[in-house]
């Protein structure tokens, strides 16, 4: 089985033969710049529908790191509410009726009354459908999925994890925003409702000027959360259409780094709000969208980025990566139908003075024709299976995608038909690209751990913008 993610690429078809013998040690580094740009774009071709700047404005501010301290308040959780109808309409009635708090979660239980003909299917906090808030701040919880028949009722638990809150430094409910998707059997849309407010005991006195968020950063208190503050960055790495990311933040918490980026909408429209291409200290780890959420109009969304989920420790460790000096993603929006509004755009943000560009240290096996090809050696995955990781460098002018051709992948002497990500390239950086084998492959193989392979053959193709085929290397490697 092959993965095909991207569609981007290059117009001379080349063939080239490489064979190279090397380690399986690590071989990233990163080469430092004499000045550090944390909102440096990256070079990388857009076609933003408006007239807007090829990369966003930013205001830099100094890094800070903040200190530890000890856990502070947790979530307490106080707030009541009165039952409120949320929705009376087309035969549909939503009531909210009270607010519980136990095992670390909000429980909002509603009632849910179809007084129509047909079944019908309520839903929220879906991949579909999610536009529920909490004091300002964007969640993904709240989630529902009730059928009702004609005529009947159906009483709801809605669940919202009180840990997620204190990262945004929320310890008690002002308010809950909540929207509902409803279909009949059909999938026919009888109504998305939009997100309904739901004001709690606290409302009236909560201050919603303040940045919770920025006030737990500041103090290094996340309740039971509980993680350390590496550094906070106050750079505006991205302003478009109303969405404005403002301050950038390195965590670690449990053995792992993580970016938590906060974006505003200042606009008066929702948005789907989509980041993609991430490099990680100057090489690229995805291609493509990897992450999409809504963000409604003056709501804050935070978004997290793991250097585990991104990069796993064996992958990392190959590569020279153990720490993140530095972040950079494409930012792109469409409105909640999924139309474009904004074409990606580049925005990046550096924590430490030695954040650079990537640099593989090993010997690359390909360097010619745009491109530098250099094997990290690889691993055998937890839960089975076996990768093989390159690191490719495009050493042209052009954006590049890079793939394996299908049929041409052998280790051993014996064809293999791994699974593969395309990833795509801007001039003079650095993609990693993962072959991965399968278990059955491995067993019929006689392959069981990475020192079984000896040699490896594929055809790399390269591919432009428009998914044309630009050039071929074949490449052989021998372990």
């Amino acid at each position: 089985m092959r993965k095909k993610m991207n569609k981007n690429g290059m117009s001379v078809t080349v063939l080239m033969l490489t064979v190279m013998t090397l380690s399986l040690y690590a071989c990233g580094k990163t080469t430092e710049k004499e000045t550090v740009a944390p909102t440096e774009a990256l070079k990388e071709e857009t076609s933003a529908p408006q007239a807007e700047e090829e990369t966003s404005t930013a205001t830099q501010e100094t890094t800070v790191a903040a200190p530890k301290q000890p856990a502070g308040t947790t979530f307490h959780g106080t707030a009541t509410i009165e039952p409120t109808v949320l929705v009376d309409e087309n035969g549909i009635k939503i009531t909210a009726n009270d607010i519980k708090y136990a095992n670390n979660q909000i429980q909002l239980g509603i009632t849910l009354q179809n007084n129509t003909e047909k079944d019908i299917s309520v839903t929220a906090g879906t991949l579909g459908y999610s536009v529920n808030s909490i004091n300002g701040y964007m969640t993904r919880d709240g989630y529902v999925n009730a059928d009702i028949a004609p005529g009947m009722k159906s009483n709801e638990i809605v669940y919202f994890d009180t840990s997620e809150l204190e990262l945004m430094g929320i310890t008690d409910v002002a308010d809950i925003e909540i929207g509902f998707n409803i279909d009949d059997k059909d999938y026919n849309n009888i109504m998305k409702t939009g997100p309904i407010e739901i004001k709690t005991s606290l409302a009236d006195s909560y201050d919603y000027e303040k940045d919770s968020f920025q006030e737990a950063l500041n103090t290094g208190n996340f309740g039971r959360y509980s993680t350390d503050v590496v550094a906070v960055k106050n750079d505006e790495i991205y302003n478009q259409n109303g969405i404005v990311i403002g301050t950038e933040a390195l965590l670690q918490k449990d053995g792992n780094q993580l970016v938590i980026l906060e974006a505003e909408n200042t606009g008066a429209e929702p948005v789907n709000l989509r980041i993609g291409s991430i490099e990680i200290n100057g090489l690229v780890v995805t291609s493509g969208d990897w992450e999409a959420q809504n963000v409604n109009a003056g709501k804050k969304l935070l978004l997290s980025e793991s250097l585990d989920d991104l990069l796993p420790k064996d992958a990392a460790n190959a590569v020279g990566i153990s720490e993140i000096k530095s972040l950079g993603l494409d930012i792109s929006q469409k409105d909640l139908d999924y139309n474009d509004i904004l074409d990606a755009m580049p925005a990046s943000v550096a924590f430490t003075e030695d954040a650079g560009e990537y640099a593989a240290s090993g010997t690359p096996v390909v360097d010619e024709n745009g491109v530098q090809i250099t094997p990290c050696g690889g691993y055998v995955e937890e839960y089975g299976g076996l990768k093989l990781l390159y690191i490719l460098k495009n050493t042209s002018d052009a954006p590049v995608t890079y793939d394996v051709a299908y049929g041409t992948f052998a280790a051993n002497g014996f064809m293999i038909d791994p699974s593969v990500y395309s990833k795509t390239a801007t001039p003079g950086k650095s993609v990693l690209m993962e072959i991965e084998i399968f278990d059955s492959d491995m067993e019929k193989n006689n392959i069981t751990k990475l020192e079984d392979i000896t040699d490896v053959q594929f055809t790399l193709e390269m591919k432009d913008q428009n998914y044309h085929t630009i050039g071929e290397e074949k490449v052989a490697v021998k372990y």
